[in-house]
């Protein structure tokens, strides 16, 4: 993959967002996602980790949930 290519890659993925941002739109406590990324393994809530920071992408985090809701279903 070229430079370039790389770039595009970058610019057209979505923004990774904070435990805060992705809070709020998934209307959940801070707390309750940062219980979420305690867990690892298979089904554990998709992030990614930037040095101590966690970040998430919210199109994986939404396909996440849809999965969740299939289990319990």
């Amino acid at each position: 993959m070229s430079e370039v290519e790389k770039g595009r890659a970058i610019k057209d993925s979505a923004p990774l967002l904070t435990v805060g941002q992705m809070a709020a739109v998934l209307q959940v406590p801070r707390s309750w996602l940062y219980g979420k990324t305690r867990f690892r393994g298979p089904g554990s809530i998709p992030r990614v980790q930037v040095g101590k920071y966690v970040r998430f992408n919210p199109h994986a985090v939404m396909q996440w949930l849809k999965g969740q809701q299939e289990c319990a279903e």
